[in-house]
């Protein structure tokens, strides 16, 4: 092989890393995207939460059907809120801690913030559903 093809080669692998590394980034900002649309429903839902009470106590009307139906929306979003960021994770090769929540890299063996011990059948899973994704 000459010089001119081993470069030519090295150049090849060069934008396939950066065409790859654009991929994610560009998902990685959709994801937080995401998270934020979710986030802001989740404020929102609050706010009526607060003006059904507030309204329900005023009038002394019976609304624990409507608040529970309310709290569980709020879990359902907070589910897909937690849902999108261990993709956003799995992406930058990080999971999250159960124990105490912290960001730790992907080969980590123990938190760095609390010393638990890291679960890996977590982070396998999660990088397993956004390589499906992204094919």
């Amino acid at each position: 092989m000459s010089t001119f093809d081993e470069i030519l080669n090295k150049a090849k692998q060069g934008a396939d890393i950066v065409g790859r590394k654009t991929s994610d980034f560009v998902e990685v900002t959709r994801l937080r995207m995401a998270v934020s649309d979710v986030e802001k429903e989740i404020a929102e839902t609050f706010e009526g939460l607060g003006r059904l009470v507030y309204d329900a106590r005023k009038s002394g009307e019976d609304v624990d059907e409507m608040i529970t139906a309310c709290i569980e929306n709020v879990e359902d979003l907070e589910e897909e809120a937690d849902m999108l960021r261990e993709q956003i994770y799995a992406y930058k090769n990080m999971r999250k801690c159960k124990e105490c929540g912290s960001v730790n890299a992907s080969d980590a063996e123990f938190c760095n913030k609390c010393g638990a011990k890291l679960c890996n059948c977590c982070a396998d899973a999660v990088k397993d559903a956004v390589e499906v994704e992204g094919e």
